[in-house]
């Protein structure tokens, strides 16, 4: 289930090293940037730092002023750039700038590849804050991927993935310096399975929940009326296991965000995704902590919260509170664009 929805509990993550990087807008498997550029990872500490200094020489004939001011005036500056390294020095000089002046802005790099772009940032989120009220640069967050699977053995159990998502924000140099929160979730190969239950059962009570709605303990199918319920394409789906969002990033839209974005890069070629919103300690999302003081009355608001959270990704309830969304339907996919143009990313 998603237990501890986006509050602050004590999971702490899976302890193996993540394998893979991407920044806001970028998909997997390469470590990808929000700007479309791609991490210098097989570089040398000396030659990353060598190459920035040369970026920072070479921007530094950039007119900053006439950049603010154009910036102030029309809203958003454009600029031609070389390479993906170049793109990434030139966003570091405009934001510093940007910062020092107290804009507030996002940038990236345009469709042809050869255009970087600073856009000010002014949208409202559903926390009823603005981009101009985070703590940082909607760009300055990257989703650390790694993934935990049982290549060796012989049973069901090795159609099954663990992936966890750390998300953290990043300096001027791209280096992590603050972890925001995380998301686990499965991949699951159910298909490839002759009794998925058991393989669920077995790795947690609350996958075998899932997996208890999901399928036919007898005969190891999805049941009737979900499969009548999806469009019979694509195979497997991903189980969102568990999210957290550090307490102080709350409000931002982030929530529905960061979850979209591990279904993107995950879910690709999935049938669907599945998720059972169950916060602890009634803490949940983007609201405030629940009233204590009646217990399941609280926890039955948690989950209708959760519940309208979860839905603006295009999930719908099916039964004993788990819900599904179907990946090869439209809906996922306007609903991203439409959470991304809420945070200001569009």
């Amino acid at each position: 289930m998603v237990s501890n929805v986006l509050g602050s509990g004590d999971y702490v993550g899976p302890k193996w090293v993540p394998e893979h990087l991407e920044k806001i807008r970028g998909p997997l498997p390469g470590p990808r940037s929000l700007s479309g550029g791609t991490k210098p990872s097989d570089q040398s500490d000396a030659e990353r730092s060598a190459r920035r200094h040369e970026q920072e020489e070479d921007t530094s004939k950039i007119d900053i002023g006439a950049v603010l001011e154009t910036l102030r005036r029309d809203g958003v500056v454009e600029a031609l750039v070389g390479d993906a390294n170049d793109t990434e020095a030139w966003r570091r000089r405009v934001r510093k700038a940007c910062r020092s002046a107290g804009l507030h802005v996002r940038t990236g790099l345009r469709s042809d590849r050869r255009t970087a772009f600073a856009q000010l940032s002014n949208r409202m989120t559903p926390g009823g804050r603005t981009p101009d009220d985070l703590p940082c640069e909607i760009d300055s967050i990257i989703i650390e991927y790694g993934s935990r699977q049982y290549s060796f053995r012989t049973d069901d159990g090795r159609h099954m993935h663990q992936w966890s998502a750390s998300v953290h924000l990043i300096d001027d140099g791209g280096e992590p310096i603050e972890s925001m929160g995380h998301i686990l979730a499965h991949a699951v190969e159910y298909e490839q399975m002759s009794d998925p239950f058991s393989v669920l059962d077995e790795e947690t009570a609350d996958l075998g929940h899932i997996a208890g709605v999901f399928f036919d303990i007898h005969t190891g199918e999805l049941v009737d009326e979900l499969d009548d319920k999806l469009e019979p394409l694509g195979s497997g789906m991903l189980v969102i296991d568990s999210v957290h969002l550090d307490s102080k990033w709350r409000g931002y839209g982030f929530g529905p965000l960061f979850v979209g974005m591990v279904i993107e890069s995950l879910g690709a070629g999935r049938r669907f995704a599945a998720l059972q919103p169950a916060p602890i300690g009634r803490q949940d999302a983007e609201f405030e902590t629940s009233s204590q003081s009646d217990p399941e009355a609280s926890d039955l608001t948690a989950r209708a919260k959760l519940g309208v959270l979860w839905s603006q990704l295009g999930f719908e309830h099916f039964k004993d509170d788990v819900w599904v969304l179907d990946l090869s339907l439209p809906t996922f996919p306007k609903a991203m664009a439409s959470i991304r143009s809420r945070v200001g990313l569009i």
